[in-house]
Parts: C-alpha cells; sequence; structure tokens
C-alpha cells in the first residue's frame, strides 16, 4: 500500500514553489503544480497517496490526483484531486491561473465536481468540501465564490499557497493531527469568507486565523510531542537513568523543539517534560539526586509496543461492537 507524502517534503516544496515549478518544462508546470497540492492533503491528512495509474481503490481512506507522473498529464476533466479522510470529502483544485481567468475557468468546474463526485457518493453535500488553492485569489472568483456559498449547497474554499503552506507546517509539526482539526479550518474559513467585506479583508482574516489555528493545535499536541521528542533523546543519550535537566538541555538545541515552541510562544520546564513522559507512558520516574532533581528511565521499545498494540484492541473491538 500506498503511504502519505512526507509532510516536511512537501513544506518545502511549498515555500519555494516557483523555484520547484522551475525544475519542469514551462508546458508540464501547471501539472505538477496540481500534483504538489494534491500531495499536501496526503501530508496534511496523513492518508496514502495515489495518482490515476496506481490508484488502489481497496484502500477506503486515501487522496488520489487525477493526472499521471507517466504521461506527464493534468486530470482530464475532473476535479484535480480527490481526498477521502473519514466521514468527509475533500474536491481539490489548484491553478497557477492569475486574472479574470482564473474565475471564468475555474469557479464553476469546481461546484460542477463537487456535484458530479456526490452522484457517485451520495452523501450529505456538508460533507463535501471543495479547495480550491491559488497562488493569489483574483477578486472576481472572491466575489463569484462568496455569493456562491450563500446559497449553494456545495461551497467552495479559498486558499492561497501561503496559508496552504503555514497548513502543512502545523501536520509537520503536530504529526498527531487529528482529521477532525482540518474540518474544523475548512469550516472556520468558510465563515470567515461569508464574513469578510472584500477580498483584502478576506485574505488578511483567513491567514491570521491560519495562524491561530496553527498555534491551538500545536498546543493541544503539545505534551504528546515532548514526550515523543524527549524519549527519543533519552534513548540517543544510551543510559538507563537520566536527569531531566540533561533531557531539557538537548531539547534547548533540537531544531525541531525550537521549531515547535517558536510557533506558540512557549518555552519548557523541567516539570512539563516529566509530566509528559508519564503521561505517555514513555518513562519511568526513579526518584531524585540529593540536590531535587527528577531521574527517570525510559520504558523498553518492546513494551511500550505492545500497550499500544493492547490499546488499539480495545478502540478497534469498541467500534465493533
Amino acid at each position: 500500500m500506498a503511504g502519505p507524502v512526507a509532510p516536511y517534503t512537501v513544506w518545502k516544496k511549498l515555500r519555494n514553489y516557483n523555484n520547484y515549478l522551475l525544475k519542469f518544462h514551462k508546458i508540464f508546470q501547471s501539472t505538477y503544480f496540481e500534483e504538489l497540492i494534491v500531495q499536501s492533503f496526503s501530508s496534511l491528512l496523513h492518508l496514502p497517496y495515489y495518482d490515476r495509474d496506481n490508484e488502489d481503490l481497496s484502500i477506503p481512506h486515501r487522496v488520489t490526483w487525477n493526472g499521471s507522473r507517466k504521461s506527464q498529464t493534468k486530470a482530464p476533466g475532473g476535479p484535480d484531486g480527490i481526498a477521502r479522510p473519514h466521514d468527509f470529502f475533500i474536491v481539490i483544485e489548484a491553478t497557477l491561473k492569475k486574472g479574470t481567468i482564473q474565475w471564468a475557468q475555474e469557479f464553476a468546474p469546481s461546484l460542477r465536481h463537487a456535484e458530479d463526485l456526490n452522484k457517485v457518493l451520495n452523501v450529505d453535500p456538508k460533507n463535501i468540501f471543495t479547495v480550491l488553492v491559488t497562488q493569489e485569489i483574483h477578486r472576481d472568483t472572491y466575489l463569484s465564490v462568496k455569493n456562491s456559498n450563500n446559497t449553494h449547497q456545495y461551497k467552495v474554499i479559498l486558499l492561497e499557497i501561503e496559508a496552504l503552506s503555514k497548513v502543512i507546517e502545523t501536520s509537520y509539526l503536530a504529526f498527531t493531527l487529528r482529521q477532525i482539526e482540518i474540518r474544523e479550518l475548512f469550516i472556520n474559513l468558510l465563515d470567515r469568507l461569508s464574513d469578510s467585506r472584500n477580498l483584502a479583508n478576506f485574505s488578511k482574516d483567513s491567514q491570521t486565523y491560519v495562524a491561530e489555528w496553527q498555534k491551538k493545535v500545536l498546543k493541544i499536541e503539545k505534551e504528546t510531542i515532548l514526550a515523543l521528542k524527549s524519549y527519543e533523546t533519552m534513548v540517543k543519550i544510551r543510559r538507563d537513568h537520566v536527569g531531566i535537566g540533561e533531557i531539557l538541555q538537548r531539547l534547548g538545541k533540537n531544531t525541531f523543539v525550537r521549531w515547535y515552541l517558536a510557533r506558540i510562544n512557549e518555552e519548557i520546564e523541567h516539570d512539563t517534560i516529566r509530566r509528559s513522559l508519564l503521561q505517555e507512558s514513555l518513562a519511568c520516574s526513579n526518584g531524585r539526586t540529593h540536590t531535587g532533581e527528577y531521574i527517570i528511565s525510559p520504558v523498553p521499545f518492546f513494551d511500550f509496543k505492545s500497550r499500544c498494540e493492547r490499546r488499539r484492541k480495545t478502540v478497534e473491538k469498541a467500534n465493533i461492537t
């Protein structure tokens, strides 16, 4: 089975998408832009990624680009991509077009693709989100989508590359991100569009909201991420017992941890590390030194793996019964 596209890889390409596209001949750049955007949703949702040449229809939750790497062709007539997370669907549309041609060639097809998809799915339209990703939203596109969303049962989310890049950054940093957080993001972006006064107001407000969403998500995941990074640090130290102070010192030099904390504008303390490790059952407390510093030991991997499997089976059983 295919796997998700690595969020960090996609994030780096998105941040410098113009340079990335320069690797390809001009006539293929829009094709590979589509591919990159669809890959972004695989990274965001942590779902396996396919294109039309290798799609596995037996995998219920997946992301598919309807283009082809082999033939270097775009999606033929339908949406650029479709994501199938749990309990909702995403019609993915990506365009490099600017000016009025963006509205003329992208708006109506986006709605039609959502309608066509639901002829197959037969689900509540509120569970289908169409996301139109652009370099820069044109005024005509903004006005048409805003008016349509107020009356049409299929909603279009407008997302510029800069905002999508921050969303993918969130997926990389909070690698235990839940899919329900993505749905919340989409719903609130729709609300921002509905409440906006004009394009400039929407563009600014949506970027502000995405930054707020990122901070909220990262704070929710903070203790889990810190526990995992602290555990990783203990294992690399290769001792049976490690002081919390040594873990804290090493985490302070860790690029990932510093990046994470900068996004939520927080620092970590001794007790945060100890609490997160014990809460996630990744360590055992072994008392204190004569100076009062806590000493802690990493749990063996086989023990952690066994406990995770028992938890998984319990959750699985609850969903079956």
